[in-house]
């Protein structure tokens, strides 16, 4: 559980720089959190991804139209 929300944890080999543990919604099947670890395999560092269900709105340039 991450903030409530079920995951499913996966270890991840990265070739000559150690493992990373990655946290992916059980639900959904998005990631959650990655960690990357140290050689005794507590986190170096963390990255959380969330806010995937956020409104965005991109305004487009004017292309080609002089003002």
């Amino acid at each position: 559980m991450i903030d409530g929300a079920a995951t499913q944890v996966f270890l991840a080999a990265q070739t000559g720089q150690g493992q990373a543990r990655v946290s992916v919604l059980r639900d959904r099947g998005l990631p959650r959190r990655v960690e990357m670890l140290d050689a005794s395999d507590k986190p170096m560092m963390t990255m959380d991804y969330r806010d995937y269900d956020a409104p965005i709105t991109i305004q487009l340039p004017q292309c080609g139209q002089k003002s």
